[in-house]
């Protein structure tokens, strides 16, 4: 993806030059930061004020001092202006809180405040069916959106060495848990719509509303969250798959060995998802 000319650095929007977190951020040290990424249309956002909740919510939970963070208030105002300088008719938005800068690489400096960081990328959107490798690892901390992605990048390297297309996670081997980063749901023979539970996942603000328009549009009986075994995918109980991310909404037509048919519900749950989108984006106008 292309990245615009043009950054946030708490309030003051300016080239990347002077926007970029400095050498001594503890974000960039230590990874002591949390972040989301916002899907915008022009000035318009999808969902907005759900990502800055959870990042709120992440900032809490990795002990960085939410109440110091200079320029959240005026937050939603200065990415405004700042996608409307870069460009770019769809963009991706990332927000970075960094716990701050600091003096000897592993704690705050004295009177530190958290930074707040913003970069805007030209929108390249997943498009589907894609094929999963499933891979035993439980993401630390899953609760909090961190820019610590590099378990990801290893993974999918060796899964597309493979011809796979991302990683699929489960624990100990048993249980499925979430993509390196997307949220996964399945179309059971059941007729119901299943999600991982949320307590060893990163909830995604996508899947949410996947689940919203499932129930509001009587998509399937029933959408529940419960753990799923791995071995339900082998016992046939599982007939089909989305994987839900910022940038959308796709099928999927393999995990490991077991491959999905074209599934005529799976499809019209991803075209209810996206003439959503659309017409969020046109009442927002």
């Amino acid at each position: 993806m292309a990245l615009g000319k043009f950054g946030l650095a708490d309030n003051h929007i300016g080239p990347l030059s002077e926007t970029a977190p400095p050498a001594s951020d503890l974000g960039r040290l230590r990874n002591w930061a949390v972040c989301t990424m916002v899907e915008a249309r022009g000035k318009v956002f999808f969902h907005l004020e759900d990502h800055l909740q959870r990042l709120k919510k992440s900032a809490t939970l990795a002990a960085i001092p939410f109440d110091q963070i200079e320029g959240f208030g005026s937050l939603s105002e200065n990415l405004g202006i700042l996608v409307e300088k870069c460009g770019f008719e769809e963009s991706l938005v990332r927000i970075d809180i960094s716990r701050g800068q600091t003096d000897d690489g592993f704690n705050p400096a004295a009177g530190a405040a958290p930074s707040l960081y913003a970069q805007v990328y030209r929108l390249k959107r997943k498009t589907g069916p894609v094929k999963l490798a499933t891979r035993n690892f439980l993401r630390p901390l899953p609760e909090i959106k961190s820019p610590d992605y590099l378990f990801a990048e290893i993974a999918c390297g060796r899964a597309g060495q493979s011809g796979f297309d991302d990683v699929l996670f489960t624990e100990d081997n048993k249980y499925i848990l979430e993509a390196t980063r997307s949220n996964i749901g399945f179309f059971r023979t059941d007729g119901s719509f299943c999600v991982p539970p949320p307590d060893k996942i990163l909830e995604g603000i996508t899947m949410k509303i996947i689940c919203e328009l499932i129930a509001k549009n009587n998509l399937c009986p029933r959408v529940v969250q419960a753990p799923i075994a791995y071995d339900s995918i082998a016992k046939k109980e599982i007939i089909g798959a989305i994987l839900t991310s910022t940038t959308g909404v796709v099928p999927v037509s393999q995990i490991d060995n077991a491959r999905f048919e074209n599934n005529l519900k799976i499809n019209e749950i991803c075209s209810v998802f996206k003439d959503y989108r659309e017409k969020y984006f046109a009442d927002a106008k």
